[in-house]
């Protein structure tokens, strides 16, 4: 087997759920390891009645929120990290874009279990990324246990019979 090869830059989507955090975390200590930066992405997707790179605030101010906890691991970790908004129509193809304009060698993608309405979304999405990545892709997919059936995160630690 080959040794892992060195990481220079990675990209981590992130989507504004528990398991983006998990995933950048991992990013953190491969990062650390190789010297490495992190480019964590929010991609907002714009409709198509609009132009692709049109200015939307409310989105923006969204994706601003969902970055700062990750910019806030990063600081904790002591980790390189660039937090970036990009707009696109689909979140898959956009995220290839990037990772193929940043030359990273790595994408790290958190997955959660979705319920019914989510699956298709999330699957298309995973595929897409998987066909059409030039790099590795790592999935970081959340534990079963801490998810519940309303599509949610949860509390996972024993409730001690209480």
């Amino acid at each position: 087997m080959k040794p892992f090869p060195k990481v220079k830059s990675m990209l981590v989507p992130i989507k504004g759920h528990v398991v983006d955090h998990e995933a950048f975390k991992f990013a953190c200590h491969i990062a650390k390891e190789n010297k490495a930066i992190i480019y964590a992405v929010h991609v907002i997707e714009v409709s198509m009645d609009k132009p692709v790179d049109a200015e939307i605030i409310e989105e923006t101010q969204q994706s601003e929120i969902i970055l700062g906890p990750i910019e806030d691991i990063a600081k904790s970790e002591k980790c390189p990290v660039r937090a970036e908004i990009v707009q696109g129509r689909n979140v898959g193809p956009a995220i290839i874009q990037e990772a193929t304009e940043r030359d990273v060698h790595l994408i790290i993608l958190g997955t959660r279990h979705a319920n019914e309405f989510e699956t298709s979304r999330t699957e298309d999405t995973t595929s897409y990324i998987l066909r059409n990545s030039s790099c590795p892709v790592i999935l970081w997919q959340e534990a079963m246990q801490s998810w519940n059936s309303n599509g949610g995160s949860i509390n996972a630690s024993p409730s001690n019979g209480k």
